[in-house]
């Protein structure tokens, strides 16, 4: 997907729509949190998560879980390196990517 020609947010989407799901990205708000009007963000339901590398300033994203309270939880990082302390991202947490 990071390689298509569409961009990897048009690929996505695509692919997704081919298989009847629908994809789309979703602004946090200042905590980091997913917006009350963020239906798609069912609580259990998995996201992906995009934030600030812990390997340096640039983005970078995880496998996340809505929470009951529209906080993300992290749960895969898939490119996890050597990282001592665990940390998958660092604030601020930006969007988003929510599958319906």
């Amino acid at each position: 997907f990071v390689e298509a020609p569409e961009g990897y947010e048009e690929a996505c989407k695509k692919w997704l729509s081919e298989r009847g799901l629908s994809f789309r990205k979703v602004a946090l708000d200042a905590d980091g949190c997913l917006p009350e009007d963020a239906a798609e963000g069912r609580v259990g339901s998995l996201c992906i998560l995009r934030g600030t590398s812990p390997r340096g300033d640039h983005g970078h994203v995880v496998v996340a879980r809505v929470l009951p309270d529209r906080r993300l939880e992290m749960l895969h990082d898939p490119f996890p390196g050597e990282l001592a302390d665990g940390v998958m991202l660092r604030p601020p947490l930006v969007w988003a990517a929510l599958v319906k």
